[in-house]
């Protein structure tokens, strides 16, 4: 399953936190942003990327320092 976030401004915070919440019900979904505004729960609930493989098309503060951890 592919879930393309918004850009920027555009981050859908509230289905980042439902999505992050369902984290352990959930397995290969992959999800596509740029330029995060705040750092994305799911990177945060999943840091082994066992449920969750996030792919960002330009990295904000908020993502590069989990892309810098291996994430």
């Amino acid at each position: 399953m592919w879930v393309d976030y918004g850009y920027s401004l555009g981050f859908p915070r509230l289905i980042d936190e439902a999505l992050a919440q369902r984290a352990s019900d959930l397995e290969r979904v992959k999800i596509r942003a740029a330029l995060a505004d705040t750092e994305p729960q799911v990177l945060l609930a999943d840091p082994g990327q066992e449920h969750f493989i996030y792919s960002s098309w330009h990295l904000s503060a908020a993502e590069r320092t989990h892309h810098d951890q291996g994430i």
